[in-house]
């Protein structure tokens, strides 16, 4: 699933986005975290389960699949994840102006399978990301517009700017999760051929989208 979505933000997304790939914050790791510009940060939780396999979400903290254990929410993880990056990384440099959401993608799943299957009890239709919208460059972009619109609607903390990301910030978001994230070179012999790595496995491509204060309340988003 997440080389599926590794190719198709590779494809489709502008060369000013920004995208860490399986990238440690702490001692958790994050399938994808999106620096977008003029609208924010974007931490996407990927589950790549086939809606054959997948059999319900009793409540908003597992899926159940066949011949597997549950899956604990993909969304809960990813808003865990949202939070480290805002508490411990971004808040003690003095960033503090700058929306941080989060979403769930299910790049094998439609949106009528979501529904089908009761993850609609995991996260709300606007977060989360399926096949379609993966489908092409104009799809996957408006959803990103719709998940950033819908937190603009929804969080209400006092500092943040709609529409306020600029490059600056961008830049300096993007280096204090990878220092000098910019410079990967390394090329991954077992990737497609444009896509870099660092000593942190951390994934660029060379589009840009290198491709390769309170605290939020997970109920707010």
């Amino acid at each position: 699933g997440e080389n599926v979505v590794w190719q198709k933000f590779s494809d489709f997304l502008p060369n000013d986005f920004v995208s860490f790939h399986n990238y440690s914050l702490g001692l958790k790791e994050a399938d994808i975290i999106l620096l977008v510009p003029d609208l924010g940060v974007l931490v996407i939780e990927i589950k790549g389960h086939l809606a054959k396999n997948t059999i319900d979400a009793p409540d908003n903290t597992i899926i159940r699949v066949k011949n597997s254990p549950a899956i604990p929410s993909p969304f809960k993880q990813a808003a865990k994840y949202r939070n480290i990056l805002t508490e411990n990384f971004l808040k003690p440099n003095g960033i503090d102006s700058v929306y941080v959401t989060c979403a769930v993608c299910y790049p094998y799943i439609t949106h009528d399978e979501y529904e089908e299957k009761g993850l609609n009890k995991i996260s709300h239709e606007i977060l989360t990301i399926t096949k379609e919208d993966l489908e092409t460059k104009e799809s996957l972009l408006k959803k990103i517009d719709e998940i950033f619109e819908h937190t603009y609607a929804s969080v209400a903390v006092p500092g943040l700017i709609k529409y306020g990301f600029n490059a600056e910030l961008l830049e300096s978001v993007g280096n204090l999760i990878s220092p000098n994230f910019r410079n990967a070179t390394t090329t991954v012999s077992d990737e497609p051929e444009e896509i870099a790595v660092t000593e942190k496995r951390t994934h660029y491509s060379k589009l840009i989208c290198i491709k390769n204060g309170d605290s939020y309340s997970d109920d707010n988003i």
